[in-house]
């Protein structure tokens, strides 16, 4: 089958549509809609994951490595035994005792003082951002391929890896009690996520400013 190269000025068209749709699900996931955690790895996948047999919309652009992305996670420290959500905080949904329910949030500008600037690789796929209770860990990459490869944002795959059931199954731990029943809190991986999307959306803004996205 014959191909065509895509000219550079389509490739832009395709990184503004592709941002756009993470506009739109960071709003929806905002207003209530959880689920568009699985949208937002998607379209962040399509932009950001290279592979020998595919490249990333911001790979062909041949900028990903020029950007210097927003880090917003708190540090991961290997010798602490707790588990480590580093892109989520709880909160408080309800505190009339008997409905008192508590989630997982994302950062969003909750703590900006602390916030920094690193490279891509680094922010990627080297930084740890959660850590659970069985000692799995995860990436920004590890959380973003598997929500889009195996837990519904392009595939349901019909086996998934153990890591990724166990995050999806309360492995971090945290649960809360209203004084008459425990709950588990959920979603952390969904919520990551969304906070993953907040810092893209922010280096977006800021690689533009500077010139890197020209």
């Amino acid at each position: 089958m014959n191909k065509v190269v895509i000219l550079t000025e389509e490739l832009k068209e395709h990184f503004q549509e592709q941002t756009n749709f993470i506009r739109k699900s960071a709003h929806a996931f905002d207003g209530g809609d959880i689920s568009e955690g699985k949208r937002l790895a998607l379209h962040l996948r399509t932009l950001l994951y290279d592979t020998k047999n595919s490249k990333s919309v911001l790979g062909q652009l041949e900028v990903k490595n020029d950007i210097h992305f927003l880090n917003s996670s708190s540090d991961y420290n290997p010798k602490n035994l707790m588990p480590h959500i580093g892109l989520v905080r709880l909160v408080a949904t309800s505190i009339i005792p008997a409905n008192f329910t508590c989630q997982y949030a994302p950062l969003l500008n909750e703590f900006r003082h602390r916030y920094k600037w690193c490279l891509f690789d680094e922010w990627w796929a080297k930084q740890i951002v959660i850590k659970d209770q069985q000692s799995n860990q995860f990436t920004r990459e590890e959380l973003i391929l598997f929500v889009a490869n195996q837990g519904g944002g392009a595939h349901v795959d019909p086996k998934i890896s153990q890591k990724y059931h166990a995050i999806k199954n309360n492995s971090v731990g945290w649960n809360y009690s209203n004084g008459t029943t425990q709950k588990s809190f959920e979603d952390v991986e969904l919520v990551s996520i969304r906070q993953i999307a907040f810092e893209f959306l922010e280096s977006m803004i800021n690689a533009s400013v500077i010139g890197a996205l020209k």
